[in-house]
C-alpha cells in the first residue's frame, strides 16, 4: 500500500486526516472518470474506506473505477490519457492551477516518483512505476491543459457525487461531459 502523504496537524485528528483522504480517493478515481467520459466512454466508480490497521501510515479512502468499451489494443492513446488522470487530477486539487502543469517538463518529478500513481496506473500507462516515456509527460500535460479548462467543474461534480455516495458504485455516461 502507498505510504501516507499528511502534514503533522492532520496526524493530530484521526477524522481530519480521513477526510482528507476520503476526498483525495474522490479527486483521484473522478479524474479518472471524466477522462474516460471526455474520450467517449462510459464509466463507473466507487469510494471506500481502506481495510487498514496503520491508518496513520496509510491511506484509510481507496478507490477504483471500470471503463465500459475500452480500447483493447495495448499503449492505446486513450488508455494511457485515462490512467493519468488520476495522478493528474488530485495534483492539480492539491497544488492548484499552475500553468507548470500544462507543459510536459511540470511532470517529471511526479512521474519519476513509482508512488505517484497505483500499479494498475502504471501498468494502464504502459510505463513501469517510476519509468516514465516522454509520451507520458505530453499525455499528462494534455489531460491538465484540459481538467483546467471547462472540465473542472465537472470534475467536481464528480468527486462530490462519489463522496456522498461513498460505498456505492457510480455509474456516469458520457452526456456528463457534453453538457459542460
Amino acid at each position: 500500500m502507498i505510504a501516507h502523504r499528511v502534514n503533522l496537524r492532520m496526524k493530530e485528528s484521526p477524522a481530519r486526516m480521513q477526510a482528507f483522504d476520503r476526498r483525495t480517493a474522490a479527486i483521484h478515481e473522478a479524474g479518472h472518470a471524466l477522462m474516460a467520459l471526455y474520450l467517449g466512454y462510459d464509466a463507473n466508480a466507487c469510494i471506500r474506506p481502506a481495510n487498514t490497521f496503520k491508518p496513520l501510515d496509510e491511506k484509510t479512502w481507496i478507490g477504483h473505477m471500470t471503463i465500459h468499451r475500452k480500447p483493447v489494443e495495448p499503449n492505446h492513446p486513450h488508455t494511457r490519457m485515462v490512467a493519468v488522470a488520476g495522478l493528474v487530477a488530485e495534483t492539480l486539487w492539491r497544488h492548484g492551477h499552475d500553468e507548470e502543469y500544462a507543459v510536459p517538463d511540470g511532470w517529471e518529478d511526479y512521474l519519476r516518483d513509482e508512488d505517484s500513481m497505483s500499479y494498475s496506473d502504471w501498468r494502464l500507462s504502459g510505463c513501469l512505476p517510476g519509468e516514465p516515456d516522454d509520451d507520458l509527460y505530453n499525455v499528462a500535460a494534455h489531460v491538465a491543459d484540459l481538467f483546467m479548462g471547462d472540465l473542472w467543474p465537472v470534475l467536481v461534480d464528480i468527486s462530490r457525487t462519489l463522496i456522498v455516495g461513498a460505498g456505492s458504485v457510480h455509474s456516469f455516461q458520457t452526456e456528463a461531459v457534453e453538457a459542460a
